[in-house]
């Protein structure tokens, strides 16, 4: 089917396009994770065959997470679509006012490569959750993954509930507006994600978007811990570093000799002969590689560590390059197994002006610190999330937003904060009194002087 046609079905569909019970969702939801466990080595193969990713890493940070996701809401839906009671003002006296959830409709989801199935079917769990019909498209460069993720979508959903469209069912990329979604939810690069925001406006579609940025790593002081360095190293090469909330770079003090060997022997035991082991993820693109190649050989003689690369796996070493603010800002967002380290000096503030240099808004900033300067960051750099002494762990909590600020990105989800962002917050008041107040109208009822008495009695009466 092109995307009008699944457009009608969904919109012409008595079962789905109303809002579903309770009941009816938790009913989605298990059907989906028990399709998806049932597909659970076919999704390892095709991640292998994608990125080379590991059973293990596939494991922890894709599977794992759409079933945590699955998980949190099928417990907390109930409780998540609850109609809420709050206070009422002086003049609605006698109304009774609430809060409803309802479904945005008709959603969009626009997915990456990099995670190519966490990052489409977490979003997913979060627009059944709030009763909405779905279509999702899959990135291009992840064939071998899609082939899975249309099989789960066959098996777990009616059409009318949720589709899928392909690349190739495409003829131009804004066909995908065609679809006229309530909401559009896009993971992706800042370039394209900015276009998808302009596109929205002009045809009055509410907007998503989960980008990325420049996320920088602060050293505050030396590193004591042994277990910091395993964290760093992990979140930086996690995906050979294809991970929007990657460490960028590491603003580190200038005194501190030890820091960068400390980062070698941990690279060597988590890493070790990443080109002939291929125990990391290859780059998708030959195009991406030819990118982040370039910039180890243009950086070729402040190379600390690595600088290997393998072009028939594609498939690059973890490589730590000595720099300064000016270039790690020249070449924007690595997205790679490639990590800048800059020396400062020993002074928070001043880490955190070269961070802002770089980028003023990333969608998430780390420090490593044996001290309360917490606030300082969170001050003094504007990000979409922040992690101390443990990056990239803050995505993983279902209790915590996940989202961007500016250039990052706009809106947020996980957990709770997907239901909110995949339903709308409606007002709702209820006057079942025959009673009324006789202040608020204006030709007759109290006079002017009675009426402003009156007002402050009852605002007192409410507090």
């Amino acid at each position: 089917m092109d995307i009008r046609q699944i457009k009608l079905l969904q919109e012409e569909s008595t079962k789905y396009n109303k809002e579903l019970s309770v009941e009816q969702r938790i009913s989605i939801l298990k059907n989906f994770k028990d399709v998806f466990i049932k597909y659970e080595n076919e999704i390892y193969d095709g991640l292998k065959k994608d990125l080379n990713k590991s059973n293990k890493e596939s494991f922890l940070s894709e599977y794992c997470e759409v079933l945590n996701e699955i998980d949190y809401h099928i417990k907390n839906i109930k409780k998540l679509s609850k109609t809420i009671k709050v206070k009422k003002s002086y003049s609605t006296f006698f109304a009774d006012s609430y809060l409803v959830r309802k479904r945005k409709g008709k959603v969009l989801i626009i997915s990456p490569f990099n995670y190519p199935i966490g990052l489409l079917f977490v979003p997913l769990v979060g627009a059944l959750s709030g009763s909405n019909q779905v279509l999702v498209k899959p990135s291009e460069y992840t064939v071998n993954t899609n082939k899975v993720i249309y099989k789960i979508i066959d098996e777990a959903f009616d059409k009318e509930l949720v589709s899928y469209i392909d690349q190739k069912d495409l003829i131009d990329y804004n066909d995908i507006y065609n679809y006229e979604p309530d909401l559009l939810f896009f993971t992706g690069s800042t370039s394209v994600g900015k276009e998808i925001e302009i596109n929205c406006n002009k045809r009055n579609i509410e907007c998503i978007t989960e980008l990325g940025g420049m996320c920088p790593c602060i050293i505050d002081n030396t590193i004591k811990s042994p277990s910091w360095i395993q964290r760093l190293v992990w979140a930086k090469f996690l995906n050979a570093g294809q991970t929007c909330v990657s460490i960028n770079h590491i603003i580190y003090n200038k005194n501190d000799s030890s820091f960068v060997n400390q980062l070698i022997s941990e690279i060597k035991i988590q890493y070790p002969n990443a080109i002939k082991n291929k125990n990391i993820p290859n780059i998708i693109n030959k195009k991406s590689f030819d990118r982040l190649v370039s910039i180890i050989n243009e950086n070729k003689n402040n190379i600390l560590y690595g600088g290997n690369f393998d072009e028939s796996s594609l498939i690059i070493e973890p490589t730590i390059i000595k720099s300064t603010k000016e270039n790690v800002k020249k070449y924007g967002e690595l997205f790679g197994p490639i990590i800048f380290v800059i020396e400062s000096e020993n002074n928070l503030i001043e880490k955190i002006n070269i961070a802002n240099y770089i980028d003023n808004s990333p969608l998430a900033a780390y420090l490593f610190t044996n001290n309360n300067n917490i606030k300082i960051l969170v001050n003094n750099l504007n990000s979409g999330s922040y992690s101390i002494n443990d990056p990239l762990s803050q995505i993983t909590n279902p209790n915590l937003p996940f989202g961007g600020v500016k250039s990052s990105g706009f809106g947020k989800y996980h957990g709770k904060y997907s239901y909110e962002t995949f339903t709308y917050e409606k007002s709702l008041l209820v006057n079942m009194k025959l009673k009324e107040l006789p202040i608020k109208f204006i030709n007759s009822g109290l006079s002017f002087e009675k009426t402003k008495k009156k007002i402050f009695f009852l605002k007192k009466l409410l507090k």
